[in-house]
């Protein structure tokens, strides 16, 4: 079980978003970067962290539970707290499952990441980076 919830949260974390699909708007600019890689089942997702606390950027992943296969994507997201070495930034996604048993995702999901840390481990095989661009 706990596997399960491991891997459910490690899908969620790398659906910041996927293919080129970019949540900018209009006049934002980069403040930031982030990256999140898995060396487990698989997936990657990364991009840039806008001004006005939208996310950018590309990924994917897939994750297999004992009712299936898990596919899923962001439609949108957002992150908070104070872009600066030593502080922790909170990066939300909302997730659309495509595929897989319904239920296997929450709505929507959020996760700190420490600032200008390098590479951490967010949990099991997954790791995630925020980087300042300033």
């Amino acid at each position: 079980m706990k596997q399960i919830v491991a891997s459910l949260t490690l899908a969620t974390f790398l659906v910041f978003a996927v293919g080129s699909t970019a949540f900018a708007s209009p006049g934002a600019s980069v403040v930031g970067t982030f990256t999140i890689a898995d060396h487990g089942q698989g997936g990657w997702a990364g991009g840039p962290l806008l001004s006005n606390g939208a996310v950018g950027g590309g990924g994917a992943f897939s994750f297999s539970t004992p009712q299936g296969q898990v596919v899923a994507k962001i439609t949108s997201g957002f992150w908070s707290g104070t872009l600066a070495t030593g502080q922790t930034v909170t990066l939300c996604a909302n997730l659309q499952q495509i595929q897989g048993p319904p239920g296997s995702l929450p709505p929507t999901l959020c996760a700190p990441i420490p600032v200008n840390a390098g590479s951490v481990n967010l949990f099991g095989d997954t790791f995630g980076r925020v980087t300042t661009t300033r």
